[in-house]
């Protein structure tokens, strides 16, 4: 009995942080309006379910597949491009609460929305890369530094390294607090290392850059 209770007990806590973490996500992803009209219309669908068949058991699990199935579709940076900016974005604050998986992530989207084709590699790896960019036949390998201090002159010799091993056309650090004086000078005589900070991110998510 006291075997089967601790079982429920740590079932209950896993279901509890998983909802948290789900709702973080939504909010950091800016879809909380989704979630509101998605979460009514799955118990507006109980109801009508209840009201023409109160005893219809399996019926019930249709609706929460659907509903999971929906939003594993919102969440698939593979799949979905952002179709505007997320208002969330204009909030420093908000992204200084990002970790670093949650920063690669949002930066991802704001490329999708300039036109870029993004894949995050954090799951898979990819060489040293955090994101890899495809736009017009050239890959952009990326680096993202969610620091708050200058990035050192270490990080951006590590990532021109592996340029040819990624076989990357272009290279992009981006640094949130930007790059030291040392840093700077090494990327002077590289055309196809850039770097870009919290600020050019926000800008660049806000106000998109023309694409066709």
């Amino acid at each position: 009995m006291a075997k089967n209770k601790g079982i429920l007990i740590a079932l209950a806590v896993v279901f509890i942080k998983g909802i948290f973490t789900f709702i973080k996500r939504v909010h950091t992803a800016g879809r909380t309006v989704e979630l509101f009209l998605s979460s009514g219309v799955l118990m507006g669908t109980y109801y009508a379910l209840w009201c023409v068949h109160p005893s219809m058991e399996w019926g019930y699990i249709i609706p929460v597949v659907l509903y999971s199935l929906y939003w594993a579709y919102l969440f698939s940076h593979e799949k979905i491009t952002s179709v505007g900016s997320n208002p969330m974005w204009a909030d420093r604050s908000w992204w200084w609460n990002l970790d670093g998986w949650e920063f690669e992530e949002e930066t991802a989207k704001v490329f999708r929305l300039n036109g870029y084709k993004a894949k995050v590699t954090k799951k898979t790896g990819d060489g040293g890369a955090d994101i890899i960019l495809y736009k017009d036949g050239i890959k952009i390998a990326v680096q993202c530094k969610h620091y708050r201090n200058p990035v050192s002159v270490k990080v951006a010799r590590e990532l021109n390294g592996i340029k040819d091993d990624l076989k990357a056309d272009e290279l992009l650090l981006i640094a949130s607090s930007g790059v030291t004086k040392s840093c700077t000078e090494f990327l002077s005589n590289k055309p196809y290392f850039k770097v870009m900070d919290l600020e050019d991110i926000i800008r660049i998510g806000l106000r998109p850059i023309s694409h066709k």
